[in-house]
C-alpha cells in the first residue's frame, strides 16, 4: 500500500503597521485561501509604530518562520542602525545611504531573504490602494492626503466592515493577478503563495 505524501506546511509572519493593512490582507486571505495550499499565516499582534519597530520585530522571527515579511510606509526612513541589521540578516554589504527604503528589497532582496520588506508608497497603504484602483493620487501627496483621498473612495473613514465590502466589490483575483508589474502588489501576493 502507498501511503500518501504529506502536503508541506510553509509557515509565514507578517510584521505591519496598521489597521487598514490587516483588513486589506484579511480580504487577500480571503480571496486566496492559503491555508487550502498548507499555507498558514500569522500577522503581528502589534499594529502600529514606525518602520524601525516593524522591520525589528520582522528581523527577530526571520529565523522562526519559512517566510517572513514587514509592511511599513515611507512616511518615517529606517534608522541607519536597522539597516545595518537588515544587510546581515540578508547577508548582503552595507547599503547605499543613497537608496530609499521602497528600493531595498529590489535592488538587494532579490533571493527574497527573510524578511522581506514592503514598503506602500507613495507615502502609504492609503497611497499604494489608491495606485492600486487605478485613481489619481492628490495633488499634494502626504499622508493625511492621501489618507482622505482613500477614505473618500471607500466612503467613509476607516472603517473595517465598509473597507472589506469595498474590496469584495471592486477587486478580483483575475484584477489582481493582471497587474504583474505592480512590485508592491506581487510582493505582498507571495504571502498568500507557494
Amino acid at each position: 500500500m502507498v501511503k500518501k505524501k504529506r502536503k508541506q506546511k510553509t509557515t509565514v509572519f507578517v510584521s505591519l503597521e496598521g489597521k487598514r493593512e490587516k483588513v486589506f490582507l484579511n480580504f487577500l486571505e480571503q480571496l486566496y485561501k492559503p491555508n487550502e495550499n498548507n499555507i498558514h499565516i500569522n500577522f503581528s499582534d502589534v499594529t502600529g509604530g514606525h518602520s524601525n519597530s516593524i522591520l525589528a520585530r520582522a528581523i527577530k522571527s526571520s529565523s522562526n518562520y519559512d517566510k517572513v515579511y514587514a509592511i511599513f510606509d515611507e512616511v518615517k526612513p529606517l534608522s541607519e542602525e536597522i539597516r545595518s541589521s537588515l544587510s546581515k540578516v540578508w547577508y548582503s554589504d552595507e547599503f547605499s545611504s543613497n537608496t530609499k527604503d521602497k528600493d531595498l528589497q529590489q535592488e538587494y532582496n532579490s533571493a527574497n531573504r527573510n524578511p522581506i520588506i514592503i514598503v506602500s508608497n507613495p507615502c502609504s497603504i492609503d497611497g499604494f490602494l489608491i495606485t492600486l484602483f487605478n485613481k489619481k493620487l492628490p495633488k499634494e501627496v502626504n499622508e493625511k492626503n492621501c489618507k482622505n483621498s482613500f477614505s473618500g473612495m471607500v466612503g467613509s473613514k476607516f472603517n473595517e466592515e465598509t473597507e472589506l465590502k469595498f474590496y469584495k466589490t471592486n477587486l478580483t483575483k483575475e484584477l489582481l493577478e493582471n497587474q504583474k508589474n505592480n512590485f508592491t502588489l506581487q510582493l505582498i501576493l507571495s504571502i498568500f503563495k507557494k
